[in-house]
């Protein structure tokens, strides 16, 4: 503290004095004074009031003082405390650089290991991707030694299939049925373990002398079958050119004979309802009703022309169709319009929804609307078309022509493929599901098993019939397709197959210009279960050896 800043405190004591003498002064000088008795007495008051402040600033001065002292005490401490905590963040300033430089070296040091260790991972990914890639060469070499192990297996066991499929035919012809069957499941067994065509002729014909695939009627005159209708309860009505027309209730029993006059050529019939109508190629329209005891027959007369087809346009008209006319006809009263000459003649019609399409022997084709109106359309083949069928299922198109080619045309009017097999002209086709019968005039019928059909821009035969438009080429990949699946199952008549018709997806009806109509199932999964109960017994040892190899692997099928 200051010495300016110290306050100067007079003694109690020297001021009492002071006091004392002053009274004594102003008694002594004024002792005389009767009128200034009362000053002095005020004078003596004040003077003791002074001194009892005095005594009070004494003390507060004191207290002052001594909180002064206190303060200075406690800044002093303060002082204190502020070095050493000065000289303490010194120290942690000082530890706070070391460690700082310490850090810096460590994070240098990671840094230098991060390098390394990244050229390590570097290395290790390269020796780590030329393992992955020496493995992948390994697994590729593998599953190629694989695949063509798989492919000559598979080649193997599809020649072995076809080759049982001819010795069970040939042990059917020597009356060994037993054994026959036997052949014919293994036949069908191999082919179809190793995904083969199933419908190879060897296999199939095999499979279908087993199974007992084939029944056969003749017709009562033995005229050309020419219009076969199968019905609901699995009997049919058969027409022939011989006018004859017969309800068959089983194939392979006698048919009863309907109508029989052999001034009549029928060419095609249709049954609407309970009533059969019969078209005779010179005009005559023969309607039989089913019902009732007696099968009276009505004879209609049309005008002269060479009539080939009756169309079933709905439940109420039928379009008789001849070479040079057509004519529609109403069910509901027997009225028949006037005929409606026709630009060219005719080869075949076919109504496909709601269209009519007329194919003419020149090539051409044209459609017929619902008031009869006749226009010519561009023509989706070439060549002359003599059989067409319709697949309601699909949408599909199928033409059969002159030179024995048959084209299937998808639902929107684009030529998908086209299938040679026959060398004549096509009488007939039908569809069940993805398999194609087909009749011609080489005496043969063919069966197709289109589903691995392939094409050459990639698409399957699924996708090409639902295909709008054709960006690529849309032929038949025939280097794609294997032979085997554009082969057909082939059978051969004594007379011309002139008529197919469809009974269900599975069974078909033919009918051949000598008067015989056979059924046959064309189902293989159906055929290869009839004949796997059908089996009494496995391959004895000695008939495996001999007939499917001692390096074959023993199968049981029973």
């Amino acid at each position: 503290m200051k010495l300016s800043d110290k306050r100067i405190l007079i003694p109690a004591s020297v001021l009492a004095v002071v006091a004392v003498a002053v009274i004594s002064f102003l008694v002594g000088k004024n002792a005389s004074k009767e009128t200034d008795k009362e000053d002095l007495l005020e004078t003596i008051h004040s003077l003791q009031v002074e001194e009892r402040d005095a005594a009070i600033v004494k003390r507060v001065s004191q207290q002052m003082e001594d909180i002064a002292y206190q303060q200075k005490a406690i800044s002093d401490k303060q002082r204190d405390r502020a070095e050493e905590q000065s000289k303490l963040a010194i120290q942690m300033r000082d530890k706070a650089e070391v460690e700082s430089r310490a850090a810096r070296e460590a994070e240098g040091q990671a840094k230098l290991y991060a390098k390394e260790a990244e050229k390590s991972a570097r290395e290790a990914d390269g020796q780590r991707e030329i393992a992955i890639s020496h493995q992948k060469m390994a697994e590729e070499q593998r599953d190629q030694a694989n695949y063509a192990k798989s492919i000559t297996d598979t080649l193997s066991y599809r020649t072995l299939g076809r080759t049982l499929g001819n010795l069970s035919v040939t042990q059917h012809e020597t009356g060994n049925t037993e054994i026959a069957n036997l052949l014919a499941y293994a036949s069908w067994y191999y082919l179809d373990k190793y995904k083969g065509n199933t419908y190879l002729s060897e296999s199939f014909k095999a499979l279908s002398l087993s199974a007992d695939a084939k029944k056969s009627s003749t017709m009562h005159k033995g005229g050309a079958v020419t219009t076969l209708i199968p019905m609901s309860d699995a009997s049919c009505i058969a027409v022939s050119d011989y006018g004859e027309i017969e309800l068959i209730k089983s194939i392979g029993s006698a048919g009863q004979v309907l109508f029989q006059d052999n001034t009549y050529d029928f060419r095609d019939a249709c049954l609407v309802k309970d009533n059969v109508y019969a078209l005779s190629i010179h005009g005559q329209l023969v309607i039989i009703s089913l019902t009732g005891m007696q099968k009276k027959a009505k004879v209609v007369e049309l005008n002269s022309d060479s009539y080939v087809k009756i169309i079933k346009f709905n439940e109420k008209t039928l379009l008789f169709a001849g070479r040079k006319s057509i004519r529609w006809y109403s069910i509901s009263n027997g009225s028949m319009s006037q005929p409606m000459t026709l630009p060219k003649t005719l080869s075949t019609i076919v109504k496909h929804g709601n269209t009519i399409s007329l194919f003419y022997t020149d090539g051409t084709c044209a459609g017929i609307d619902a008031s009869g109106k006749i226009t010519p359309k561009k023509s989706l083949t070439k060549g002359v078309v003599t059989a067409a069928y319709y697949d309601t299922a699909s949408g599909c198109l199928y033409l059969g022509h002159k030179n024995g080619d048959i084209d299937m045309i998808n639902k929107y009017q684009r030529k998908i493929f086209t299938l040679s097999n026959h060398i004549s002209q096509v009488t007939n086709i039908v569809v069940l599901g993805k398999i194609l019968v087909s009749s011609a005039y080489d005496k043969t019928i063919a069966i197709w098993n289109m589903p691995m059909i392939t094409f050459q821009n990639g698409r399957t035969l699924d996708e090409e019939m639902n295909a709008a438009n054709a960006k690529q080429a849309t032929q038949m990949d025939k280097k794609g397709t294997s032979s085997e699946w554009l082969t057909p199952v082939e059978y051969k008549f004594e007379g011309w197959p002139l008529v197919l018709s469809r009974i269900s997806s599975k069974e078909v009806l033919i009918g051949t210009s000598n008067g015989m109509i056979q059924k046959m199932n064309i189902s293989v999964p159906t055929l290869s279960n009839s004949l796997k109960n059908k089996l009494h017994r496995n391959f004895t040892n000695e008939e495996w050896n001999h007939y499917v190899g001692t390096n074959i692997p023993f199968t049981k099928f029973k």
